[in-house]
């Protein structure tokens, strides 16, 4: 079974155009910040939201394509979705709710009650059958969604924001469970979330999401070796910077230079960990540094016995110290320092 799809939407100001492929037995974690267009492209998968241009396929079965006028509606698509706010019916028990797309698809009740006691008994909540969503946990409200998606049998299951509603403490072990639960799904799997731990804990592959856009997308090993967005770049921690090399030295469209140890020339992205930049109150007038840039401060923030001090410049860079330099440096919003790099320090890769 696979997924092959192009979705292109127009919501409101967003205008969303993303390629977006899927085998059988994988996990693919569609990642992004709020308002990317992530649930955009889930609604349409679903058939909850029809494409203006682009196509849908999953295996031979056409599911969505304007060019043709081909548009196969949700109820018959076979697709499983659990949604961010799992939608239980408040009115029925966890079995109840399990057996419900099975008795809406035509499957006498008999029937569909012990098929979705089978799936509770999976999903470890075959003590819970009579118990109505009020009486459950989110983690096992969660879970009792996961089995109303997959007692049909679909061949793809979505999974929109699963673990957004649970408390910090109960999405740990949910995340955990959910990982083990969707291994044994053999079919297409999607997952949409904002969440970069729960993407990386649970997904294959990934596809970055950013302005209706997939920015970047592969394995979670090749995203984070090589982020090629600012919001990547952000998720993985480090700081990117994207201009054009030419003999050693890639000029910022702002203005700014950084010299490098090595680079091809042309338009590249050069990578700076920020435990590699470092900071002082006056230029640097010996050691191996190359690089130094006036900075203001805009922000600083500990984070346990490390802090984070947001720099502004030609080159707007993000640094890691230690409290002791901190409180060496005294250093507070609006103060003014110079931020140093090692050239040796920057890595550099093609745009």
């Amino acid at each position: 079974m696979t997924l092959e799809a192009r979705v292109c939407v127009q919501r409101g100001t967003l205008a969303v155009d993303v390629e977006l492929d899927a085998y059988a037995g994988e996990i693919v974690a569609i990642l992004g910040p709020n308002g990317a267009g992530k649930t955009t492209v889930l609604r349409a998968l679903a058939g909850l939201l029809s494409v203006e241009a682009g196509h849908i396929r999953l295996d031979d079965r056409v599911l969505d394509d304007p060019s043709t006028g081909v548009f196969v509606p949700a109820e018959q698509r076979s697709v499983g979705v659990v949604f961010q706010d799992y939608l239980l019916f408040r009115h029925m028990s966890a079995l109840e709710n399990v057996a419900f797309g099975l008795r809406a698809r035509g499957v006498d009740k008999r029937t569909a009650l012990a098929r979705a006691a089978t799936w509770l008994g999976r999903v470890g909540l075959a003590d819970h059958a009579a118990n109505r969503p009020s009486a459950l946990s989110g983690g096992q409200a969660q879970r009792v969604a996961l089995a109303r998606a997959l007692v049909t049998d679909p061949a793809m299951l979505l999974l929109d924001e699963p673990l957004a509603a649970l408390d910090a403490a109960t999405r740990r072990e949910v995340r955990r469970d959910l990982r083990r639960h969707l291994a044994a799904f053999p079919g297409v799997k999607v997952l949409v979330t904002h969440d970069a731990v729960d993407a990386y804990t649970i997904a294959d592959r990934i596809a970055v999401m950013d302005a209706g856009h997939v920015v970047q997308s592969g394995t979670i090993a090749e995203v984070t070796a090589h982020p090629r967005s600012r919001y990547v770049a952000e998720l993985v921690g480090v700081n990117l910077i994207a201009g054009r090399s030419t003999g050693g030295v890639v000029h910022v469209a702002g203005g700014g230079t950084v010299v490098v140890a090595d680079a091809p020339d042309g338009e590249v992205f050069a990578a700076i960990r920020p435990q590699s930049v470092s900071l002082s109150l006056a230029a640097p007038v010996d050691g191996s540094p190359r690089n130094s840039w006036p900075m203001v401060v805009r922000d600083v923030d500990r984070l346990g016995d490390r802090v984070r001090i947001l720099l502004a410049g030609a080159i707007p860079l993000t640094a890691e110290i230690t409290v002791a330099a901190l409180d060496a440096l005294v250093l507070r919003s609006g103060d003014r320092v110079h931020a140093s790099v090692k050239a040796t320090e920057v890595e550099v890769y093609p745009a």
